[in-house]
């Protein structure tokens, strides 16, 4: 079996961030609609910015398959612990599978329920104050 394509993206994020054990690429729906729209999920809901660092911040683009994916996952994921690929999906990361695979789900829920508080109305994104509190944990966290 030969390595994915994306190979280089998981290479740089292992390389970039030592404390990162596990990678996850994939292409959640909901995510996926916010990457190809390239606006990064806002930080509206405490669990996410305690698990997440913020917002989930949007790549430049770079075709499939090439060293730039990787390169500007890494600038996107520095403070995060996802971001997304433009035109493309999602990149968690973790310490461990589990933690990654924690964060991915918990992206695109927060997605799917962003892109419909926005159906019904403006969306609040959390006081600064409370926002960088709740980074400062997971950045805690992460070193942790």
């Amino acid at each position: 079996m030969s390595p994915s394509s994306e190979l280089p993206l998981h290479l740089s994020a292992y390389r970039a961030y030592d404390d990162v054990g596990s990678v996850i690429h994939s292409h959640p729906v909901y995510a996926t609609m916010f990457a190809v729209a390239h606006q990064a999920i806002p930080s509206c809901i405490d669990e996410f910015t305690i698990y997440v660092g913020g917002d989930v911040r949007v790549t430049e683009y770079a075709m499939s398959g090439r060293p730039e994916v990787g390169e500007n996952a890494v600038t996107a994921l520095e403070g995060r612990g996802a971001a997304l690929i433009a035109n493309h999906g999602l990149v968690a990361v973790g310490p461990t599978p589990a933690k990654a695979m924690h964060i991915t789900a918990l992206v695109e829920r927060s997605a799917f329920i962003i892109w419909g508080a926005r159906q019904l109305g403006e969306i609040h994104h959390l006081p600064a104050k409370v926002d960088k509190q709740f980074a400062s944990v997971y950045e805690w966290m992460r070193q942790n």
